[in-house]
């Protein structure tokens, strides 16, 4: 027996294990035997079932070749049948795939039969197997169409196209390439050759083969997208794609898709020219326009200069109403020829856009201001209402706002025979740093057909019907204004109801835009408004509410006098009113009712006022609402000089401690005098007044040392100007006063501020301030102030009553001054003249204030010019000062500039009635004047 690690022994085979082994097998294994020109399988696996659909043991059974041939496809079957006699006759390795289904209700299956041929004992036998292939048959024959029908979509498609392959062959090219290249070859002759023979023969089509060849060996090697355009000799462009056809190892083959664009550039070119065509017909329009322009206005400022001179001089009533007409007519012809240009400036794209921060409020306002005497002479009321609670400053062109206001305005005030104009805002919740804001004009007028509307703003339209001065352009230029600034434009109107034009821009915020902020307050005041129209009886009544007042408002006289029997059970502050003698018999009617009249405003400057009534305040269209505020609180407070019983309701401009309070001691020394002041010049003239009124005086320039002043010695009296830099006069009040407790004595500080409004000085009081003396102070009125608060000698009553006394604005009133200073001339001309030296700097410093935009830096010299041109006499330099810091606070940077220019002329004209030696340096600085 032989060993088991004997070569020669050979292990018995597990014919079992074989069996189950073939039974879960994917092919089917089979033995196939030809005897006696019969064919029979005397051997099958199980899997048969799987593959062919027909058990092992019917197989086995009823196989030959009749059976098999009506099982297989007939299409297959001479193949089959052709290579089963071919095997048998020579023995060689069968292998054939075909159809075969085991009946007539089964599927096709495509079948591999394989199987190799074995001679024995019984003769020929062939050993294989039986394995279904139809999913990969399937698959094949679906690769194989998508492939023919992408060849014909090559073949067909109006783009050429070559694909070289990753061994810079040509892998594919169609007929449309060379078609394009006209080249005498055909696709078969190109396909498969290498790319450089190909482009030998394409190259020389190109109007520059070299410049192609180079352009095409550059993308293979950066194997990056890309296209050109190529000049053929022909006359034709060609442009070619090229895309990297990229495979999993980072090579792969090239794509190159080639079109013909020759119709599309000749396109272009043509399009280009009449592109610049156009726009040199634009450019010669907008010049012609503007050289006219040019010539009309030139004459046109001598006719409407002459006639503002004619209207100046002595007239008669017939020759006043010609000049009028001359200068309507002029100032027609002048809107004409601006909205003409700035239509042709829009249509060129020309459009200037100027941003920057600006107050929408006072754009508005300022708008309707600017034809208030247009809505007057067409007996309209005018209104701007602004809530007053939403932001006012924001980031944007205000110089085409102000011109798109302008043309609504104008026009609402045009097409509009009875009622009212006004310009209404709406400011949405901020989204991010802006806010939507929403412009409305509302008018009164006839309305718009809706037909006409979808045109009114294509340029020279006149709707039909209303025959009015214009152009037709200027509602084309607010479009293109209000395009240019990113909004939209629009117009809502129904015949018989008026018209409402209105605009929506995204403003961006400027800073921390806020409400505006009100300068007056009317907390517990009773307010009585009558106005016949809704527009301005609205606006009146949020902004005196706004303010804090109760308000009742009626239409008419009549409607209000039948309710008063209600209303009455208070007392009314203040009666505002649009027609002064229908107001006597409201006023008189409360006089009766209550104990003391209310005081009397008329809304409306273009009702006439009674004979001989030059004291009624009134106010006119458009209301501005610190215009408004303002008058009301001041109307308020001279009511309140008659009645001291409203006391605890309204400030009073007056020291807040009497003479005789026991804190304050009497001396007759010289009085030691604490003088907080920043400016030079005003610490100069009230030191010397000072002076003469026996003081000794003490500087503090600014708010700390102020303090550490007062805390280092005893002052008799401390004079404190408000507005200080480092910290204020208020804030340092209030550190004073923090060191009283460790005093014995009262210091009392009286405020020197030109700001005169009663919540300011109400603000002075509440710090510890115990007066408020405004500037400019002469020398009585500190003479004045020592004896109530320092005690000693009593001052000429006639000196007194002097300082009282107010006389209106001018350039220079050295009588004054000298009064002021006790008629010591050198004291006067050392005072001027030291003003007239520093004077220079201080312009350019608020000129250069100016060009930077620099509002706070503006503000403060404004307001040290003001206090010191108020001391020296220079009533017009410190009047436009304090208009300059009035159109600062309403951030009008237009008013701004205007107030600056008339500044540079009071101070220019200053110097020349001083000495005239200031007059060059003025005219220096007036050269650079902000504009």
């Amino acid at each position: 027996m032989a060993k088991p690690n004997d070569p020669t022994h050979s292990p018995a085979v597990d014919h079992r294990a074989l069996e189950r082994s073939a039974a879960h097998a994917p092919v089917a294994l089979y033995q196939f035997q030809r005897l006696d020109d019969r064919a029979h399988i005397p051997f099958v696996t199980e899997p048969v079932e799987r593959v062919l659909g027909v058990d092992a043991a019917t197989m086995m059974r009823e196989f030959d070749l009749d059976w098999l041939a009506a099982r297989v496809d007939p299409n297959d079957w001479e193949d089959f049948s052709d290579a089963v006699a071919h095997s048998c006759h020579t023995g060689e390795t069968f292998d054939q795939t075909f159809r075969f289904r085991a009946g007539e209700d089964q599927p096709w299956r495509w079948i591999r039969a394989t199987s190799v041929a074995e001679n024995n004992a019984s003769g020929r036998v062939w050993h294989g197997s039986l394995q279904d292939v139809t999913s990969t048959i399937e698959k094949r024959q679906a690769l194989d169409l998508t492939r023919r029908r992408l060849s014909t979509l090559v073949e067909n498609v109006s783009v050429g196209l070559l694909v070289e392959d990753d061994r810079g062959q040509v892998e594919q090219l169609n007929r449309t390439l060379i078609e394009l290249f006209a080249v005498d070859y055909d696709t078969d002759d190109l396909a498969g050759l290498p790319i450089e023979k190909c482009r030998e023969i394409l190259a020389p089509r190109f109007a520059e083969p070299d410049t192609a060849v180079a352009w095409f060996a550059q993308r293979r090697r950066e194997r990056k997208p890309a296209r050109h355009t190529f000049s053929m000799g022909d006359g034709r462009v060609l442009e070619c794609i090229y895309r990297p056809l990229t495979d999993t190892s980072g090579e792969g083959a090239h794509l190159w898709q080639w079109h013909d664009v020759t119709d599309d550039k000749r396109a272009e070119g043509q399009l280009r020219q009449a592109k610049r065509e156009a726009e040199a017909a634009v450019a010669a329009k907008s010049e012609f326009v503007a050289r006219m322009s040019h010539e009309l206005r030139t004459p046109l400022s001598g006719i409407l200069g002459i006639t503002e001179l004619m209207t100046r001089s002595p007239l008669t009533e017939e020759q006043h109403e010609y000049c009028d007409i001359i200068a309507a007519s002029g100032h027609t012809l002048l809107s004409i020829i601006n909205e003409v240009l700035d239509f042709t400036r829009g249509e060129e794209g020309k459009l200037d856009h100027q941003s920057g921060p600006f107050d929408l409020y006072e754009v508005l306002f300022g708008a309707a201001k600017m034809l208030m005497a247009n809505a007057a002479n067409a007996g309209l009321d005018l209104a701007v209402h602004y809530p007053p609670d939403a932001p006012r400053t924001f980031v944007g062109d205000a110089r085409k706002l102000r011109q798109v206001a302008l043309n609504l305005i104008g026009n609402a005030i045009k097409f509009t025979d009875e009622g009212y104009v006004c310009v209404r805002v709406d400011v949405s919740e901020p989204v991010g740093a802006s806010s939507k804001v929403r412009v409305e004009v509302c008018d009164t007028g006839v309305g718009i057909p809706p037909l006409d509307q979808d045109r009114l703003f294509e340029a020279f339209t006149q709707l039909p019907g209303q025959h009015r001065p214009g152009t037709g352009l200027g509602l084309a230029i607010c479009r293109h204004f209000v395009e240019s600034m990113g909004g939209t434009i629009g117009v809502d109107s129904t015949v018989g109801s008026g018209s409402t034009f209105w605009l929506e821009l995204d403003l961006p915020r400027f800073e921390e835009a806020t409400g505006d902020v009100l300068h007056t307050s009317l907390n517990d005041q009773r307010l009585l408004v009558v106005h016949e129209c809704v527009a301005v009886r609205k606006l009146t009544e949020d902004y005196l509410r706004y303010a804090g007042a109760s308000v009742h408002s009626f239409a008419s006289v009549e409607e209000a006098l039948a309710k008063l029997d209600v209303l009455c059970a208070a007392p009314f502050d203040a009666l505002l009113v649009d027609e002064q003698r229908s107001a006597q018999s409201l006023r008189e009617e409360l006089s009766r009712r209550q104990a003391d009249p209310p005081a009397l405003i008329l809304l409306d400057h273009r009702r006439q006022r009674a004979a001989g009534d030059h004291d009624t305040p009134s106010l006119e269209q458009p209301l501005h609402i610190h215009h408004l505020l303002d008058t009301v609180g001041a109307a308020l407070s001279r009511r309140q000089d008659h009645d001291e019983t409203v006391h605890d309701r309204n400030l009073r401009y007056c020291r807040t401690r009497p003479v005789t309070d026991p804190r304050i001691k009497r001396v007759n020394r010289p009085r030691r005098v604490l003088l907080v002041e920043d400016d030079p010049i005003n610490c100069t003239v009230v030191t010397r007044m000072l002076e003469t009124l026996r003081c000794a005086v003490t500087h503090a320039p600014d708010g700390p040392d102020a303090v550490a002043a007062a805390q280092a010695s005893e002052f008799d009296l401390i004079l404190m100007d408000c507005q200080l830099p480092t910290f204020t006069g208020i804030e340092a009040t209030r550190r004073i006063r923090g060191l009283d407790t460790e005093r014995t004595t009262h210091q009392p500080i009286l405020a020197l501020s030109a700001n005169v409004m009663p919540e300011f000085r109400q603000a002075c009081i509440e710090a510890g301030m115990d007066d408020f003396l405004l500037k400019p102070v002469n020398r009585d009125q500190l003479s004045r102030a020592l004896l109530e608060w320092c005690g000693g000698e009593t001052l000429d009553e006639a000196s007194s009553a002097a300082s009282d006394r107010i006389e209106p604005p001018v350039v220079f009133d050295r009588d004054a001054l000298l009064a002021r200073f006790d008629y010591e001339e050198d004291l006067v001309d050392a005072v001027v003249d030291a003003f007239c030296q520093d004077l220079p700097r201080r312009l350019d410093l608020m000129r250069e204030a100016v060009k930077l935009r620099r509002s706070e830096d503006l503000d403060r010299h404004a307001h040290t010019l003001a206090g010191a041109a108020s001391q020296v006499g220079a009533d017009t330099i410190a009047q436009a000062a304090e208009r300059i810091r009035q159109a600062i606070r309403a951030h009008d940077w237009d008013r701004v500039r205007y107030n600056i220019g008339w500044l540079f002329e009071e101070s220019q004209l200053f110097g020349r009635l001083i000495s005239g030696e200031l007059t060059s340096v003025i005219d220096e600085s007036e050269d650079e004047t902000p504009s």
